[in-house]
């Protein structure tokens, strides 16, 4: 071998072991706790430059060759002193020698045990927006080294992040929204008290264009009864909207998904609101998961239901598409769209459906009345009617809820719109129907074809009913029904002009009927105790004659007598 070759060799092999020996002595020194204090007050240092507030680190610890960092003990403070986050562990696969350039490239971070608490106060800025504000910050000149600006120039690029055990609690400091309102769910988007644990992967492609993924997403609330066992998506995310595909989420017993939405990012810069739209999403729900936080009167609600519904919308209305909800044996089928206004002003709030078809037999309204825990009238009744067939609206306004529609079954056809006043607790509305066969439904064959309006007013304050029960006693409900332009068959004999009044104080319903005639009005009058027992209500006819009809009978009555008034 020539000696110019033989020396290059020794040369390159030298190099080579000064380059392992400077590694290894490297690797060496950076386990040692002078070098280690070294590393801590330099990080400490770039942290607190870049957020400008206090930050504390108990230990670090370094591996130089595999680019490991394990912090223990993170503390950050708020602009006010407070505890914003806290972490027992922080563990890091970072490229250490861009660290010394302002840059921390992660390849994979893992938090444990980490609390983070969130203050939103009304008259002020949260106290996380300063941390935002410092690590979305964009510059547009690079400083010159050794100023104090080239400290701050921090640039944070996590690939993949890991949360185990992350505990959140958000205070808007003011009250609760369902203190003191027990039917009210417990969910409240200003007061949070999160655990959870997620897995979020992130590629950077291009400036303002990001990829993530998010494997993994597990989070329970337990005041506000939130939890979600799994949410995962891919998402493309821009600087003006956000792409998603292939979402999933997994409440207790529902699982929803869809294929992509398209969410329009807000900006009040370039005066952009927000603004998003879902494909087709799909799945199997109970709705008694979303009782605790939203619905406490569907506590008990077990029946499995199947759905697909497209949402689209902004930050202040929802639009419901091509809505279908039926049973796991399709005996329950709906049909439906609606929409949502006026999201963040809970007094102009509206939410309205139109329901174009729904279809159920009756034995599955039962099992679906069953469900909630309400006082249950006319249920015998309603087992006569065999099917239900329902079209119509429905809206949830501020404190009101009104329906309206037509109502279909082989018994009869009626036409009805009643409101439940939530101010007044009073429930009022009319309905009308034709051909009514009331005779198979109550049980007394003789009455038929019966058409009539009626309005109608019940109470349904729990206050006021329970005094008057407390008094009274009884099964029945609390209100008036009065019918008007009614007509009917009674046995083989027509019968029409008819009014009527029913009245119950809840332990006893009074009835009065009237058929008026030139003559002579024909009355009848009723009692009942029992909705289940109509068909043995007690019935008292009787006669009423006019009273102008009397006084000429009894002037044609004197004069063919001779009798006259002196």
């Amino acid at each position: 071998m020539k000696r110019p070759v033989r020396i290059a060799l020794k040369t390159l092999g030298g190099l080579a072991l000064l380059l392992v020996t400077l590694l290894v002595t490297t690797a060496i020194l950076l386990n040692t706790n002078m070098v280690q204090n070294r590393l801590l007050h330099y990080a400490t240092g770039l942290l607190q430059d870049k957020l400008q507030t206090k930050v504390t680190i108990d230990s670090i610890r370094v591996n130089l060759l595999p680019g490991d960092i394990l912090l223990k003990g993170v503390d950050i403070e708020d602009r006010q002193g407070r505890k914003l986050l806290q972490a027992d562990h922080l563990a890091l696969d970072i490229d250490l020698l861009e660290l010394f350039k302002h840059r921390i490239n992660i390849s994979q971070a893992d938090f444990d045990g980490v609390s983070v608490q969130l203050h939103c106060p009304r008259d002020s800025a949260a106290n996380y927006q300063f941390l935002l504000d410092a690590l979305t910050k964009q510059h547009t000149t690079a400083p010159s080294q050794g100023t104090s600006a080239a400290r701050h120039e921090l640039v944070l690029d996590i690939r993949t992040l890991r949360l185990h055990h992350f505990h959140l609690t958000l205070d808007n400091h003011r009250p609760r929204k369902n203190i003191g309102k027990p039917h009210r769910g417990a969910f409240d988007a200003g007061h949070l008290d999160l655990t959870a644990h997620l897995e979020l992967t992130m590629r950077h492609t291009a400036q303002d264009t990001h990829h993530l993924t998010l494997k993994k997403f597990q989070c329970v609330d337990s005041v506000a009864g939130i939890h979600i066992r799994d949410l995962h998506f891919d998402a493309l995310v821009q600087k003006d909207k956000a792409h998603l595909q292939h979402v999933v989420i997994q409440h207790e017993n529902t699982v929803l998904q869809f294929d992509s939405a398209t969410i329009t990012l807000p900006s009040k810069k370039e005066h952009r609101s927000l603004s998003y739209q879902t494909s087709l999403i799909s799945g199997k729900t109970l709705l008694k998961d979303l009782s605790k936080p939203f619905a406490p009167a569907l506590a008990h609600f077990a029946i499995p239901l199947e759905l697909q519904v497209k949402l689209s919308g902004t930050d202040s209305t929802l639009l419901f598409q091509d809505i279908h909800v039926h049973t796991a044996d399709r005996q329950l089928r709906i049909e439906a769209e609606g929409h949502a206004a006026h999201l963040r002003e809970k007094e102009k709030f509206a939410l309205r459906f139109h329901v174009r078809r729904m279809v159920t037999p009756v034995h599955t309204a039962k099992d679906i009345i069953d469900q909630f825990v309400v006082k249950k009238f006319m249920m015998k009744q309603l087992k006569n009617l065999q099917t239900l067939q329902y079209q119509g609206h429905f809206d949830i306004l501020y404190k009101k809820e009104q329906f309206r529609g037509v109502l279909h079954t082989p018994a009869w056809r009626m036409n009805f719109h009643f409101t439940l006043d939530e101010k007044t607790k009073y429930l009022s509305g009319h309905v009308h129907t034709t051909a009514f066969h009331l005779g198979r439904v109550i049980e007394m064959k003789d009455i038929d074809n019966v058409t009539l309006s009626a309005n109608f007013r019940f109470d349904y304050s729990k206050v006021r009913t329970a005094q008057i029960r407390r008094q009274r006693g009884g099964k029945l409900p609390i209100g008036r029904i009065d019918v008007e332009n009614a007509e009917g068959h009674y046995k083989k004999l027509k019968i029409d002009n008819v009014s009527a009044a029913i009245t119950s104080d809840g332990a006893v319903a009074q009835g009065k009927i009237i058929q008026q005639n030139k003559l002579i009005d024909l009355l009848c009058s009723f009692t009942f105790t029992s909705t289940d027992t109509l068909h043995r209500m007690k019935i008292k006819p009787g006669l009423r004659w006019h009273r102008s009809q009397r006084k000429s009978k009894t002037k044609e009555t004197q004069k063919s007598r001779g009798v006259h008034k002196l």
